[in-house]
């Protein structure tokens, strides 16, 4: 097993949108794989990133302590100032876990413990719809809401409303840059990266552009390290760095025979009707049996973390019908790997968890504990918890403290 290096200069990229473990397969690919091609809006340097090359084959045995030194239960009391609906989201900072409920955001301190609620649901000034997405912003120490229609709202970390931002058009995910840009990525138009200045109140620069042929969704959230985001070219298996101007490979991975570069892909006859806006029903058709051939390992959820890479991939080999989700868990020093599609406990891993930084933290409801939780690897504060949780209580948040090394 070893790394390849990839030299080639890469200009553009494909990718296409990838299915949430909720969804069935079916509807998944009834909504379209989506196949993206960018580029470089200045002049970039070669890619050299490193492709970590696996073995569809295999099936290790992989401990959860392999990634992780210790797994803590934290309890949020339900009371009538709080209380969590099955949907929730969870994110999470050093002083603070920020969950989504419905049209709130809940602020708990790292014990649990209720400390206050953004709710402003109306359409006065300050207010929103709905929250299509929050971002903790660690330039501003703030909290940002994704809304529908009325744009971006900024609060405290107290719940206190600050203002709002109106970017145009429709945004499908944020993420903070610095004290000013914040990066939109957009779905609908051609440019995809769009770079909003808080103290000009408008787009400064753009990046990235696709053809028809994507319908484009950013289908996974990347992760943000050190104040850097990366994103996923979910295709390409392929993870990015989102520069001011540019978008730059950290690393591929590869099965052998899986593209990840622009190079590597063998376009369909269908590519210039898609682009030209002039595909039939059947030419879309084409188009998804192509995408499912060409590109049927694809990644999903990737945690970066000391020497370690965990990455998530979902395989339709056997057809979207009979999707399959299984994880590969690469050392990046030594160039080892491991590939699995449970831990050993007998657990999953926990889609669409949140990354910060040295932890892994998620949600787990009364119903999850067998499926997420390692009981016997709990300290017995942890198990107390596990075992006194009643049905209707709310979820646990469950900590994963990653290894440094």
């Amino acid at each position: 097993m070893k790394v390849i290096a990839d030299l080639s200069s890469l200009c553009k990229n494909k990718s296409h949108i990838f299915k949430n473990k909720s969804m069935k397969p079916t509807l998944f690919f009834l909504i379209l794989l989506t196949f993206i091609s960018c580029k470089h809006d200045k002049k970039g340097g070669q890619d050299n990133a490193p492709v970590y090359q696996f073995d569809l084959s295999r099936n290790d045995k992989v401990s959860i302590l392999e990634i992780c030194d210790s797994i803590q239960i934290i309890k949020i009391p339900t009371n009538d100032s709080c209380l969590l609906s099955s949907a929730a989201r969870l994110k999470a900072d050093n002083k603070h876990f920020y969950i989504q409920s419905q049209n709130g955001i809940y602020i708990l301190d790292r014990q649990g413990n209720y400390l206050h609620r953004i709710y402003n649901v109306g359409r006065g000034p300050g207010e929103y719809d709905s929250i299509e997405e929050f971002v903790i912003d660690p330039f501003n120490q703030s909290i940002l809401l994704v809304t529908c229609w009325t744009g971006i709202h900024e609060y405290d970390f107290n719940g206190k409303y600050l203002q709002t931002f109106r970017p145009e058009g429709v945004i499908h995910r944020i993420f903070p840059f610095d004290k000013d840009i914040i990066v939109c990525l957009r779905g609908t138009n051609r440019k995809k990266i769009h770079y909003f200045s808080r103290k000009k109140e408008e787009y400064i620069s753009s990046t990235f552009t696709f053809p028809k042929i994507i319908d484009m969704v950013f289908a996974y959230p990347g992760f943000s390290k050190e104040k850097i985001n990366y994103q996923p070219i979910t295709p390409l298996n392929t993870y990015y760095k989102i520069e001011k101007d540019r978008i730059t490979p950290i690393f591929h991975f590869s099965t052998g025979n899986s593209p990840y570069t622009l190079e590597q892909i063998k376009f369909p006859s269908i590519y210039d009707k898609i682009e030209q806006g002039k595909a039939t029903a059947q030419d879309q058709v084409a188009q998804r049996a192509w995408l499912i051939k060409t590109f049927p390992i694809t990644i999903m959820d990737t945690r970066v973390f000391g020497n370690s890479i965990i990455a998530q991939f979902y395989d339709v080999r056997k057809g979207p019908e009979n999707a399959k989700i299984f994880y590969v868990l690469y050392n990046t020093r030594d160039n080892t790997y491991k590939k699995f599609n449970q831990f050993s406990e007998k657990i999953n891993w926990k889609s669409l968890n949140y990354f910060n930084e040295n932890e892994i933290v998620y949600l787990c409801e009364y119903e999850q504990r067998e499926e997420y939780i390692p009981y016997q690897l709990l300290d017995e504060k942890s198990k107390q918890i596990y075992d006194n949780m009643k049905e209707n209580d709310n979820q646990l948040i469950v900590r994963l403290k990653l290894k440094s090394k």
